[in-house]
Formats: structure tokens, C-alpha cells, sequence
């Protein structure tokens, strides 16, 4: 209850947990609490995770892409600099493979 009170001063409003105990009134459930928290951190990384699984899963199969977009990239960027955003503009192959993974074309793999 002390916790629930000191949360409710501080930043009143501002914050996922304040607006939560609020909705749930004082006699919240901790548990739940923590797992819906948990629940919204961990939903936002999953896309991008399962994006880079499926990347690294096919360059691993297609050896011959993978060399493609090594090239592209060493012409686009070279190696002097870090990558801007834009030379992902200049970097056909490399838009082609974004395309296919994120419309779930994975299995047809010609760039």
C-alpha cells in the first residue's frame, strides 16, 4: 500500500504503472502488473528479432546473395564510414531483401 501511494505522487499520471494502479485501484494484483509490463517490453522487440532470424537464415542458405549484398554494400558505403541513412536509397539489393522479409516472401530469394 505505501509502495502504491509513493507511485501515485510521483510523476502523477505520466507513467504505464500510474495509470494501471489507478484503473486497478489500490488493491491491484503485483503479478499481473508485472507480467503485462513485461508483456508490452518484450511484444515490441519480437518483430525485429524474428526479422533478423529470417535474415540470417537465408544469407546462411544463399551464399551467392549474401556475396551480392557484401559487394553492394562495400560500393554504396566502402569501409572508411558508417552507413547513413541515406544509402539505404543507393542499395537495390539490400531494399529487395527487406521487401521479402517483411512481406513473409522468404522462400523466393532471386535478387
Amino acid at each position: 500500500m505505501e509502495m502504491t501511494c509513493w507511485l501515485l505522487q510521483q510523476n502523477k499520471n505520466e507513467s504505464f504503472v500510474n495509470y494501471y494502479i489507478e484503473a486497478q485501484g489500490p488493491d491491484f494484483d503485483r503479478e499481473r502488473l508485472m507480467a503485462t509490463a513485461l508483456d508490452l517490453a518484450g511484444g515490441g522487440t519480437d518483430p525485429g528479432t524474428t526479422y533478423i532470424r529470417w535474415a540470417i537464415a537465408l544469407l546462411t542458405n544463399h551464399v551467392s546473395v549474401q556475396e551480392r549484398l557484401h559487394a553492394e554494400i562495400d560500393s554504396v558505403i566502402g569501409r572508411e564510414r558508417l552507413p547513413t541513412l541515406d544509402d539505404q536509397l543507393r542499395s537495390v539489393n539490400n531494399k529487395k531483401l527487406s521487401y521479402r522479409l517483411k512481406t513473409g516472401r522468404q522462400q523466393c530469394i532471386s535478387l
